[in-house]
C-alpha cells in the first residue's frame, strides 16, 4: 500500500469532476456534510458519536461512480450510518467495487455502530464504485456516510488516455437562434408560449444557417443526457477556418429539452487543420457540465453573411467503449429485409465502423463497439429494427450481455451473446415459466382479510382524524391519543383555495396514568373517534369525539348548518381504583408557551382566550381540580363510581350559556341523524365483509369532511387531503368522480362548479399545481354528466366548457409540425408541461391522455345538448387520439424491449414522447428519487383507462404485464423492499410502490373483466395505505405524506363501484367483479340507487347455496334502456350454473361456466332471478 501524505491525499468532496454518477435513495448528497432534504440545513457527518469534517453523506440505496483514469493508488474512508438521535430504523450495507471487482463489503450496519475502516488498492484502476445498500428492509433512515473518503494519487502513473467514442452520430443536427439563451419562459401553471415550442429546427443538410445577428449556428440535440469529454467540428476540405477566438461553443444547462439555458464553455477552442476542438474544463468553470447535457451548439462567424458548411459534428463520451459479438436469429427468412439501425453502438467491420445494416433473417453475427454503464442507463446501446412487416422494436445490447439472450416476442427475433441457444432451444428452456398475471389467475382470489394480514403495515394505523360537518370550513383535528386541535376565532376560516390552515389551540387528554387506548370509529364508520382502554385496577375509560350540527340548516345547502360544536365525551366505568383524567388547554400547541384560561362557572368550567370562549367542560360525577396558570384540569372520580364529562368546543360564535346549554341535549343523536341523512342521498351499498362495508361508508364521509364550502355551500372545494394541498385542479377529480359514481350528485356538481368558477380568462384551469388538471376536469365533467344527463345543469355552463375545449384545441395547434420539417415527435400533442410534484416539462402520455379524454367526453356531453361547439371538439379529440398513438408507436419502436417472466421480451410503453426507455434511466434519482414512478403510477398504461388504447390491445397487455412482472415488485418508497416483494409476490404485488392509487391498472382490469387481478390490486392497494383506526388512507407508505389523502380515497370509491356495477358499451353488468366468497351461503350483496349511464339501478343478491341457488332481485334503470343487463354470480367453489329462472319462468340465456346471466334490457320492471348450480 502507498504511504499517505497530506499532499497525496485528495478528498472525494473536492473531486467532483471525477464523478460519473451520483444516485441517492433520498434527499441531497452531502459533500462534507450528511445527506439532507433539499430545503433543510445539512448536519455534520457523524458515526457512532464521532464527528467528521470531511466525507460524502449518502443515503441508501444509491451509488457513487468515479472515473479514476489510472491516476490513483488507494481509496480510504470510514463507513457507517449517520447518527440521527438514536432509535432510527436505518440499516445500510457498504460495498467498494474497483473495475467490476468487489474489494470491500461491510455487512449490515445500523445507527450507533462504530465506523468501519476501508483501505482498498485502486492502482491502475479506471473506475471506483461506492454502493450503499438498504440491507433489504427498505430505505427508511438509511443515511450512509463515507467519512474522510479520499484517494491517494499515484506518484508514477501518467493516467490512461480514454478511448474515443463519438455520440454525436446519435443526435439530431439542428440550428437555433444564437442570440437566445433561455428555454421555456413560462412557469408550470402558465400557458406555454407558441414561440417556445420548437427551440431548435432540424437541419436537413450540413450547412449552418446564418441568423439575424450575422453568426451561423449548428448544434446537436439528444434525447438522453450525455457525459461529454470532447467536442469537435470538422470543416470541409478547403473551407476557410475561423480563428479560435471567433468561435463560441455552448452547452445546454437545464433539466429538460425545454427548460434551461445555453451556457458558454470556458475551455479554449483549439484548431488543428480543418478541425475545431474543445475539451470542457470539468474541474473548473465548466464543472456544471459534469451532470451531462442534452444539447451543444457551435456559433461561428460568417464574414460574407452566407451559410457556413461543415463536414461533421462530433461529441465524445466520457464513458469507455466496450466490444462484443451478438448473433441475430429469426424463425424464417424475411420476405423483405429488416433495417437495423444502431444507437450508442456501431458495427465493427474490416472496412470500418457502420451504424446501420440490412438483415434478411438468416443468422447474422455482428461485432459491436458500444458504450454502456448500468449507473448511466440513459445512454444505453441498442439495435433498432424496422421493416419486414413487423412493428418497429429495439433490443438493448446491455440486456443481451447481462441475460445471454433477448427474445423480442412480437417480431420473433432472438439476439444472443456468444454461444447462446437458437430460438427453439431458448423457448424450450422457458416452457414452464409464467407471467405474474398468469399465476394470479391460477391462484385463489385475494381477500381483504388476507391482504390486511399480509400486505398491511401496522404503522399505517398512525395519524390524526379530521372532524367536521360535511363540507364545513370549521374543522377539528383529533389526534390518535384523543387530543383535539382547533382554531379560536370569531369568524369562520377562509373559504376556497387556501392550501393549509393552522389549528394552534389544543386540548390534550390523558386517561389514568397513560392507559393504552384502542381507536375505532363509532358504529364502525361514523365520523366519531372512539378510544377505549382499561387500567390495572379494572377501570375502563372511553373517550368519544364528534362534531354535531347546531341551529338551522344554511339555505340552499345540502349539508351546512349555521354552527357546529365539537364534543369530546369522557366516560369511566367502575373498577377497584379511583379514576383520573388529565386535560390541558393550550392556545399555541406548537410552542406550548401560551395556555388558555380555565374559569369555574356554576357547574362547569369555561376555557377562554382573552374574552373569546374556547371551550366548556361539563363534568358529571367527577371532582375538578383546576390550575389556571397552566391551563390544566384534573377530573377525579371515586373508586367504584361511574363518571362522565363533556368538553364542548364551538364551531362558530356561541355565548357561554348557549354552549353550556348544549350539554343538556342529545348531541350524539343529532350527529348520527345528520350523517344518516347525508348518506341517504347516495347509493346504498351492503357487502358481506363488515370491515370493508365500513371502509366504503367511511371513505365517502372522509371526502365530505375534507371538503370546504364556498358561497354558503353553492360551491364545494374538494380538498385532496384533510389538512394539506387544498383543492388541486388535478387530483380533486378522483374525489369528484368517485363520489359522483356512488350517487353524491350535489357534491360532484358543486365541486365541478368550484373549478368552473376558476376558469382563467384564457380558458385553462389551475389552482396553482398544474395545467393538466384542465383536461382531467373536462373528462370528469363529461363522465359525471353521463351519469345524470342533467341537461339543465350542463346547458347553464356549456359555453364556458366549450371555451375551455377551444383553449385546448388552440394549444394542440402549437405543436403541429412546421411546413417543410420531418414529422416531429410531439406533432399534435399538448404543449410540454408537468403532471405532479416533479417540475420537469415533457410531452407525457398520461397528460395527453387526459386532454384527449377531456375533449372526447366533454364533446359528447355538449353534443347531447346540441351545443354548436360539439362537432369541432369531437373532431379535435379524434385527431388528437391518432397523434397520441403515432407518438407512442414511434417511441415504443426506439425503447429496448423489456423482459417478462415467461421468457418473452415485449415493447414497453414509455412515459413520454422523448424518453425511449424508462423514465428513471433518463432522469436517475430525480423528484426525490421517485422519477421511476413516472413509468408506473403516472405511466402510459393510463391511455387504456383514458380511451386512447383498447384495454385488451397489445400495448395495454404489454403495459400491465410489465407493471406486474417488474415494477410492482421493485423496492418501494419507504416500505416494501424488493426482496420481500419477490418472496411474497401475491400479497405484496399488484400495486405501485410510491403512491399506489395514482395508477389506473385496477380500472383496466375492470374494463377487461379480469376479476382475479382486479381483486388482488383492489385489496392489496387498500391494505397498503389503510389506517384501520379511522378507516382513512395515507398518501404514501410508512406515514409519509398526507394523512387522510382523499385523492386516494376517491379512486378506492371508483374501484368499489366498478366491482359492484359497471357499464360495458351498451350493456349494464351487475356484480361483475364481486369476490366469490361473497356468494357463500347466507351472504348478501345490496346496491340501491346507484347512478349509471342508463339511470339509477340496483340489485339485492342473497346466497341460499345451502338450498342450491342464489336469489337476485334486480331494479333496472329507467332513464335509458341498456342493450342487456348481465348479472354475474360467482360460485365460491367454481361450480357451473345448472338452471336459471326469471320471474318464475325458465331462462336460457346464461353462461354456465362464467356464471353470467344475460337479461333483457328493454324491461324497466323489477326482475326476480334465481340461479341454480351443479352439485
Amino acid at each position: 500500500m502507498a504511504e499517505e501524505t497530506s499532499a497525496s491525499a485528495e478528498y472525494l468532496s473536492s473531486l467532483r469532476h471525477l464523478f460519473l454518477a451520483e444516485t441517492t435513495g433520498w434527499g441531497v448528497i452531502g459533500h462534507d456534510t450528511a445527506a439532507h432534504a433539499p430545503d433543510r440545513e445539512a448536519a455534520a457527518i457523524s458515526i457512532g458519536g464521532k464527528t467528521y469534517a470531511k466525507g460524502i453523506g449518502h443515503h441508501a440505496p444509491g451509488q457513487l461512480v468515479l472515473d479514476l483514469a489510472g491516476l490513483y493508488d488507494e481509496f480510504l474512508c470510514e463507513v457507517g450510518v449517520q447518527d440521527q438521535g438514536g432509535g432510527s430504523q436505518g440499516s445500510v450495507t457498504f460495498s467498494v467495487i474497483v473495475d467490476g471487482q468487489t474489494r470491500f463489503e461491510s455487512g449490515v450496519m445500523c445507527e450507533g455502530d462504530p465506523a468501519k475502516p476501508v483501505r482498498v488498492s485502486v492502482r491502475g484502476a479506471q473506475e471506483l464504485r461506492l454502493i450503499a445498500g438498504d440491507a433489504g428492509d427498505g430505505l427508511v433512515s438509511d443515511m450512509a456516510n463515507w467519512a474522510e473518503a479520499r484517494l491517494i494519487r499515484s506518484q508514477d502513473a501518467s493516467g490512461v488516455s480514454p478511448s474515443a467514442f463519438d455520440v454525436g452520430r446519435f443526435g439530431e443536427l439542428v440550428t437555433c437562434d444564437p442570440g437566445r439563451a433561455e428555454g421555456a419562459r413560462t412557469g408550470r401553471t402558465e400557458e406555454y408560449l407558441a414561440e417556445d415550442v420548437f427551440l431548435e429546427r432540424p437541419l436537413l443538410e450540413k450547412v449552418a444557417p446564418v441568423w439575424p445577428d450575422g453568426s451561423a449556428c449548428v448544434g446537436i440535440v439528444w434525447l438522453e443526457r450525455r457525459l461529454l469529454r470532447r467536442l469537435e467540428m470538422e470543416l470541409p476540405s478547403g473551407a476557410a477556418v475561423p480563428g479560435a477566438n471567433a468561435v463560441r461553443v455552448e452547452a445546454w444547462d437545464g433539466p429538460t429539452l425545454w427548460q434551461g439555458r445555453w451556457r458558454p464553455l470556458s475551455a479554449p477552442v483549439r484548431v488543428s487543420g480543418q478541425t475545431l476542438a474543445l475539451e470542457p474544463d470539468l474541474a473548473g468553470e465548466d464543472g456544471w457540465l459534469r451532470a451531462g447535457t442534452r444539447k451543444v451548439r457551435w456559433i461561428l462567424p460568417s464574414p460574407d453573411g452566407k451559410d457556413v458548411p461543415f463536414a461533421a459534428l462530433k461529441a465524445f463520451s466520457r464513458l469507455r467503449p466496450q466490444e462484443t459479438e451478438i448473433t441475430l436469429r429469426a424463425p424464417v427468412r424475411f420476405s423483405a429485409p429488416l433495417r437495423a439501425a444502431f444507437h450508442n453502438t456501431e458495427v465493427v467491420t474490416e472496412e470500418g465502423q457502420v451504424t446501420e445494416v440490412s438483415w434478411d433473417g438468416e443468422p447474422l453475427t455482428l461485432r459491436l463497439r458500444f458504450i454502456a454503464a448500468d449507473y448511466w442507463r440513459s445512454e444505453r446501446p441498442s439495435l433498432r429494427f424496422r421493416g419486414a412487416g413487423v412493428p418497429g422494436f429495439s433490443i438493448g445490447v446491455d440486456d443481451v450481455l447481462r441475460e445471454g439472450a433477448v427474445y423480442a416476442a412480437e417480431a420473433g427475433v432472438l439476439a444472443a451473446a456468444g454461444g447462446s441457444p437458437d430460438i427453439p432451444s431458448y423457448l424450450a428452456g422457458r416452457r414452464e415459466t409464467r407471467t405474474i398475471l398468469e399465476r394470479v389467475r391460477e391462484m385463489p382470489e385475494q381477500t381483504f382479510r388476507r391482504a390486511l394480514e399480509k400486505t398491511h403495515n401496522p404503522v399505517q394505523d398512525n395519524g390524526p382524524t379530521l372532524l367536521s360537518l360535511a363540507c364545513d370550513p370549521r374543522k377539528f383535528i383529533v389526534d390518535q391519543d384523543g387530543s383535539v386541535r382547533f382554531r379560536i376565532e370569531d369568524t369562520p376560516p377562509p373559504e376556497g383555495v387556501a392550501r393549509t390552515l393552522k389549528y394552534p389551540a389544543r386540548m390534550e387528554i390523558i386517561c389514568g396514568e397513560g392507559v393504552p387506548m384502542r381507536r375505532s370509529l363509532s358504529g364502525g364508520w361514523l365520523p366519531a373517534q372512539e378510544l377505549r382502554g382499561k387500567d390495572a385496577d379494572g377501570v375502563e375509560y372511553e373517550v368519544r369525539t364528534f362534531v354535531a350540527p347546531v341551529g338551522r340548516p344554511v339555505p340552499d345547502s345540502v349539508w351546512l348548518f349555521e354552527r357546529s360544536v365539537c364534543v369530546t365525551e369522557i366516560r369511566t366505568s367502575p373498577g377497584s381504583g379511583a379514576t383520573r383524567v388529565w386535560l390541558k388547554f393550550l392556545a399555541d400547541s406548537d410552542t406550548g408557551s401560551s395556555v388558555l384560561t380555565v374559569v369555574p362557572h356554576e357547574d362547569c368550567l369555561l376555557v377562554k382566550s382573552g374574552n373569546r370562549l374556547a371551550a366548556v367542560v361539563c363534568p358529571d360525577g367527577f371532582r375538578c381540580e383546576v390550575s389556571d396558570a397552566s391551563g390544566e384540569v384534573i377530573l377525579r372520580g371515586q373508586s367504584g363510581a361511574e363518571c362522565k364529562a363533556a368538553v364542548l368546543i364551538p364551531g362558530g360564535s356561541f355565548s357561554e350559556e348557549e354552549l353550556k346549554g348544549l350539554n343538556d341535549t342529545d348531541l350524539y343523536k343529532s350527529f348520527a341523524d345528520y350523517w344518516s341523512e347525508v348518506m341517504a342521498q347516495a347509493a346504498l351499498i351492503e357487502v358481506p365483509d363488515p370491515l370493508l362495508q365500513n371502509v366504503i361508508r367511511a371513505s365517502q364521509v372522509h371526502c365530505l369532511i375534507a371538503a370546504r364550502s364556498e358561497e354558503q355551500g353553492r360551491r364545494v372545494a374538494p380538498w385532496i387531503a384533510s389538512m394539506a394541498y387544498g383543492p388541486l385542479e388535478s387530483e380533486a377529480n378522483s374525489i369528484i368522480r368517485g363520489m359522483g359514481m356512488l350517487g353524491h350528485r350535489q357534491f360532484a356538481e358543486r365541486s365541478l362548479d368550484y373549478f368552473i368558477h376558476r376558469y382563467s380568462p384564457q380558458g385553462f384551469l389551475t389552482t396553482g399545481y398544474t395545467l393538466m388538471g384542465t383536461g382531467w376536469h373536462l373528462w370528469t365533467l363529461g363522465r359525471q354528466y353521463r351519469l345524470t344527463r342533467d341537461r339543465e345543469w350542463l346547458s347553464a355552463r356549456a359555453d364556458e366548457v366549450a371555451r375551455v375545449c377551444d383553449w385546448v384545441i388552440g394549444q394542440l395547434g402549437k405543436t403541429v409540425t412546421p411546413e417543410g420539417w420531418p414529422r416531429v415527435r410531439e406533432h399534435g400533442l399538448m404543449t410540454p408541461g408537468v403532471m405532479a410534484d416533479w417540475g420537469n416539462y415533457a410531452y407525457y402520455f398520461y397528460l395527453n391522455g387526459y386532454y384527449f379524454a377531456g375533449l372526447q367526453t366533454a364533446g359528447e356531453a355538449l353534443a347531447d345538448i346540441g351545443h354548436p361547439a360539439a362537432p369541432r371538439v369531437l373532431e379535435a379529440a379524434s385527431r388528437m387520439r391518432e397523434d397520441i398513438l403515432a407518438a407512442l408507436e414511434r417511441v415504443r419502436s426506439e425503447a429496448p424491449v423489456e423482459p417478462l417472466r415467461d421468457g418473452r421480451w415485449v415493447r414497453p410503453l414509455p412515459s413520454s414522447a422523448h424518453t425511449p426507455g424508462q423514465m428513471g434511466d433518463f432522469f436517475p434519482g430525480e423528484d426525490g428519487n421517485r422519477s421511476w414512478a413516472y413509468d408506473v403510477e403516472l405511466g402510459a398504461h393510463h391511455l387504456a383507462a383514458q380511451g386512447v388504447l383498447e384495454p385488451a390491445s397489445e400495448a395495454a397487455c404489454a403495459a400491465l404485464d410489465l407493471l406486474e412482472d417488474r415494477h410492482f415488485l421493485q423496492s418501494g418508497w419507504f416500505d416494501y423492499p424488493a426482496e420481500r416483494n419477490e418472496r411474497e409476490w401475491f400479497d405484496l404485488g399488484g400495486f405501485a410502490k410510491v403512491q399506489p392509487y395514482y395508477g389506473r391498472y385496477p380500472e383496466i382490469y375492470a374494463m377487461r373483466r379480469d376479476r382475479k387481478p382486479f381483486l388482488r390490486s383492489y385489496f392489496n392497494m387498500l391494505a397498503s395505505l389503510l389506517n384501520t383506526g379511522n378507516l382513512s388512507l395515507w398518501e404514501h407508505f410508512n406515514n409519509v405524506g398526507a394523512w387522510n389523502k382523499t385523492h386516494e380515497t376517491g379512486y378506492f370509491l371508483q374501484q368499489t363501484r366498478m366491482m359492484l356495477v359497471n357499464e360495458y358499451g351498451d350493456e349494464l353488468w351487475l356484480a361483475p367483479l364481486a369476490p366469490s366468497e361473497w356468494f357463500r351461503d347466507g351472504c348478501r350483496i345490496v346496491l340501491d340507487r346507484a347512478p349509471t349511464a342508463f339511470g339509477p339501478a340496483g340489485f339485492r343478491i342473497e346466497s341460499r347455496l345451502g338450498q342450491g341457488y342464489v336469489q337476485a332481485e334486480i331494479t333496472p334503470p329507467s332513464r335509458q334502456t341498456p342493450q342487456a343487463i348481465v348479472l354475474c354470480v360467482h360460485h365460491p367453489e367454481g361450480a357451473p350454473v345448472r338452471r336459471v329462472t326469471m320471474d318464475g319462468e325458465d331462462w336460457e340465456d346464461f353462461d354456465a361456466r362464467n356464471g353470467t346471466i344475460r337479461l333483457p334490457g328493454s324491461s324497466q320492471e323489477p326482475h326476480s332471478v334465481r340461479v341454480y348450480f351443479e352439485d
